[in-house]
Formats: C-alpha cells, structure tokens, sequence
C-alpha cells in the first residue's frame, strides 16, 4: 500500500515537512499485524546511537550547506562553531517535536 498517497501527503522535504508527516503517519499499522507503528524508526530516547546520529544529520542540515568538506559542527578553516547557538536550538527542537512519534527503546 502507498501510504503515503492514501494520506494524501508528499515525501518531505524540510523538518517542518517531516513533523508534520510523522504526525499524519503516525499509529499506521504498516505491517497489518493490527498493531499501530511508530512513524519513525528512530529510537530518539535513553540516550542510544540513533539519538546521537540523529541529532548530527538534523544539525548537519543547517550547517553543512556546502558539501561534507565545509563540517558540519565546526569550521575546518578555523575551528569556528557552524550554525551556533541557533542551529542547535532548532535541533534540540526539532527532537523535542518527533519524539513522540519515533519508536520507544
């Protein structure tokens, strides 16, 4: 099944774009087992791997925005932080909002 159009929804293509579409998919039974799903995989809780890689992509899209030699926490050229204080601030929210809707550890 296509879940995707049947809730009348497109692939995201920003964070705002993937809160909205964890929300939307969320409680799905993908696998038909009668049980509701997660809408995301991720396992953002009890400090795992999938929390902490998942933090660097999010943040990643904010500070990375000109290919994987720029870095993505600091600057390679001067070791400035990328981004800031802002762009882990969204981060963190970002987190905070999907949460609800990724797997629980």
């Amino acid at each position: 099944m296509d879940y995707l159009a049947a809730a009348n929804i497109s692939v995201p293509n920003t964070w705002e774009d993937m809160v909205e579409f964890a929300h939307i998919l969320y409680s799905t039974d993908f696998n038909g087992d009668g049980t509701a799903d997660y809408a995301i995989c991720w396992q953002l809780t009890n400090c795992t791997w999938d929390g902490q890689i998942t933090t660097s992509q999010i943040l990643a899209t904010m500070t990375q925005t000109t290919g994987p030699r720029t870095g993505f926490i600091w600057d390679p050229e001067n070791m400035e932080l990328l981004g800031g204080a802002a762009a882990m601030t969204r981060t963190m929210e970002l987190i905070q909002e999907l949460l609800p809707y990724s797997a629980k550890s």
